[in-house]
């Protein structure tokens, strides 16, 4: 069984949306609290609702896309795939087309599944660059008809 998806999974789905969450959201809390005529230079009411619109687009922003990233190990027989709550197993016969994207400096995969799992019908994940071209080159018949 090969991890096929970066080490930084971690780090992009829980830590940067939690720590940007609770320390913006400390500062959006205080603001609202704590109202001033003025924070240095900057008027107060402009100041707490351009941060608070800020925050609003941000978390959206993770919602809808880091904290999809899952984590995913592929070996012969079976493609195994975490949110580090919750593990799920699936059988390559599931798989119905895996996709491959680049995206500046990452490389988005998602896997199309044929029937929906616990994870849905498909799963992103970032490919870590070393690995995945290790499994490409390991198991070519395992990808040969699903990459597109």
């Amino acid at each position: 069984m090969n991890q096929v998806s970066t080490n930084l999974t971690l780090f992009y789905r829980l830590f940067l949306p939690i720590f940007f969450g609770v320390f913006i959201g400390a500062t959006v809390i205080f603001l609202w609290l704590h109202p001033l005529e003025y924070y240095a230079n900057l008027k107060g009411s402009t100041l707490r609702f351009g941060l608070t619109t800020f925050y609003v687009v941000m978390m959206t922003f993770f919602l809808l896309t880091v904290w999809r990233l899952r984590r995913v190990e592929m070996g012969r027989e079976w493609v195994y795939i975490t949110d580090f709550f919750r593990q799920a197993r699936y059988p390559w016969t599931n798989v119905k087309e895996v996709t491959e994207t680049s995206v500046g400096f990452f490389r988005l995969v998602r896997i199309e599944l044929a029937e929906p799992g616990s994870f849905g019908r498909k799963v992103t994940f970032i490919a870590s660059g070393s690995r995945w071209r290790l499994f490409k080159e390991e198991f070519p018949d395992r990808l040969a008809d699903l990459l597109r």
